[in-house]
């Protein structure tokens, strides 16, 4: 599908979805104002548990209008096929199909662990930014953006880090170079941006960093040390092997403890490689949890003290 229709047919869909939840909060709103002002005689104001009621039912809207669900938007099931099929409630519900029209693939059980995690790690005041790695079109970032809105938390900054260009070719053996030639999974950054803004969640306290892992990573490691930050929730979606070795050996020190660490492609065989080639460099045993089937998390007590050497060795030996 060309861009200029595909990027209308986002807009146009983003459009009825944001018009949906502003007419389901509203009347939501008045509902609860009328039930408790039938109780409380020129009561107008609005209560505690209303205002978590509207923010539980703006982060459902968020989630089911990310992922495509409210309006059952079609989906590709690549390498399979490329053609349109129809909407399937059980593969998007747990994060199986490639939507056409929606801007993540996560589905709703990754969109929920998400928000789970992140009520853990603030309730908890575990202190970091939100990093995702590997963000397509943006809607695990536009997520937990919204989440940061609802918690009304402002010292916390969302970090997009991805190519915007798909995925590289490979330098190792371990991968091929099967994900570069993915043209569905090449989505600029402008559009990234345009997503986050028609959501009205476009500002300071989200970042992008442009480049393949390897060289944006080190960028971000270095600011991020420089700026005295630290990571409370690290999201991996490199699906190779090398994007994986990336991810970790720059920013797994950077964890905060207690802070977690969701890999989205536990079940692609070289990433899970390299996350158990990771532990066993490390001596690391955590407690690997599963959210859907196919996406993991952990969390990790104590700061990671990396094995650089053996990181440099790793990128010696790579095809430039």
């Amino acid at each position: 599908m060309p861009l200029s229709k595909y990027n209308r047919v986002i807009k146009g869909t983003m459009g009825l979805v944001m018009v949906f939840g502003l007419f389901c909060s509203l009347a939501h709103a008045a509902r609860q104002r009328g039930e408790s002002d039938s109780q409380t005689p020129n009561s107008g104001r609005t209560h505690a548990g209303e205002l978590e009621d509207i923010s539980e039912l703006y982060l459902w809207t968020l989630k089911h209008s990310l992922t495509g669900v409210l309006l059952q938007t079609p989906y590709y099931l690549p390498p399979e096929t490329n053609e349109f099929l129809p909407y399937d409630k059980n593969l998007r519900y747990n994060g199986k199909d490639w939507p056409v029209w929606g801007l993540t693939m996560t589905g709703i059980k990754r969109l929920d662990a998400l928000q789970s995690l992140i009520g853990q790690l603030t309730g908890g005041n575990v202190p970091g930014d939100f990093v995702e790695c590997g963000v397509w079109r943006g809607g695990s970032s536009i997520f937990m953006r919204g989440v940061l809105r609802v918690l009304n938390i402002v010292d916390r900054t969302v970090h997009l880090v991805d190519s915007f260009e798909g995925l590289p070719a490979a330098s190792t053996s371990e991968d091929s170079d099967t994900w570069s030639t993915m043209h569905y999974l090449k989505v600029p950054q402008d559009v990234v941006e345009d997503a986050f803004a028609r959501y009205k969640l476009l500002d300071k306290q989200v970042q992008f960093h442009k480049g393949y892992f390897r060289s944006s990573l080190p960028k971000l490691r270095k600011d991020l040390i420089a700026e005295n930050r630290q990571i409370a929730l690290l999201r991996m979606d490199g699906d190779m092997y090398e994007s994986t070795m990336d991810i970790l050996f720059n920013l797994a020190d950077l964890l905060a403890p207690s802070g977690c660490i969701i890999v989205d492609d536990w079940t692609i065989n070289v990433c899970r490689k390299a996350m158990t080639e990771f532990f066993a460099i490390h001596e690391l045993e955590p407690k690997i949890i599963s959210i859907d089937g196919d996406a993991v998390y952990f969390c990790l007590d104590k700061p990671v003290s990396l094995e650089h050497a053996w990181y440099k060795s790793f990128n010696s030996k790579r095809i430039a």
